[in-house]
């Protein structure tokens, strides 16, 4: 299991995007020459390297985290080694922080997500004021099938994939410490407030539809989170 609280330039996904970016530097050297690299291009081709070499799991975050790491350590030694000029130095300088900036979100995101693993499959039943846990996943999972089904291929779900894949950092925080969950309802717009400790979030607990050209339009979703 993949340890957070390991300073990453210390870990072997590091040292492998070091590795990997030292064996391929001619490569990246002719693709991305001084006068033509984009941010935008070079973190495509990276993440897609990256995802060859740990695959993204479903229900999982581990294989995402080392991604992010082992694009860390590639980027750090392009910036070491390839002669880009003073434009593309700073495109390259913001995939650094880019990274940096998502490394910190899916640390404390993962941390939280195992709190929440841990967790026994009464607390998940058990109401923390006007709903469960349980009750929460059950409206997220309604915005996972309409954001996420399609591209995932169908089949069936988790309630961890479920939490990874509609979650942030702030909505996970707020999970694995709650506290209360507070239904609010203002004419069509019903939802529950999911507190934790000094963080919370807002989750729509049924959709809300209106009426235009004679049609139903959907203007907000059951599990979108709007606050």
């Amino acid at each position: 299991m993949f340890d957070p609280e390991v300073d990453f330039v210390e870990t072997q996904e590091y040292r492998e995007g070091i590795d990997w970016a030292v064996m391929h530097a001619p490569e990246l050297a002719e693709r991305y020459s001084s006068n033509n690299i984009t941010a935008d291009e070079l973190r495509t081709y990276l993440w897609k390297v990256a995802g060859q070499a740990y695959p993204s799991k479903r229900g999982d975050m581990e294989n995402d985290i080392r991604q992010t790491i082992w694009v860390a350590g590639a980027i750090r030694r392009i910036i070491d080694t390839l002669p880009f000029n003073l434009k593309s130095m700073s495109e390259v300088f913001d995939i650094a922080m880019d990274i940096g900036s998502a490394y910190g979100a899916e640390k404390w995101k993962y941390v939280h997500f195992l709190t929440l693993k841990d967790k026994d499959a009464s607390w998940w039943r058990k109401k923390k004021g006007a709903a469960s846990p349980n009750d929460v996943v059950g409206v997220l999972a309604n915005a996972w099938w309409r954001k996420f089904s399609k591209e995932k291929g169908g089949g069936k779900t988790s309630k961890w994939e479920v939490l990874i894949d509609t979650l942030g950092t702030r909505e996970m925080s707020a999970m694995a410490s709650l506290k209360d969950i507070e239904y609010r309802e203002d004419g069509q717009y019903k939802s529950y407030i999911v507190e934790g400790d000094d963080v919370d979030f807002q989750v729509m607990a049924s959709p809300v539809y209106d009426m235009s050209s004679g049609r139903m339009i959907l203007v907000q979703g059951m599990g979108d989170i709007v606050g």
